[in-house]
């Protein structure tokens, strides 16, 4: 399965799963650190 961002927008990011589904991506749904998000 493949994830690839969109869009970026304040607050949320569009993504696409398995190149089928969109999905958006907001900060509390993920535990990553806040810079590694950053880096795109």
């Amino acid at each position: 399965m493949s994830i690839e961002v969109e869009k970026v927008a304040s607050g949320h990011a569009v993504v696409r799963i398995g190149g089928k589904r969109r999905a958006r991506l907001h900060p509390v749904d993920h535990a990553a650190p806040r810079e590694r998000v950053r880096e795109g």
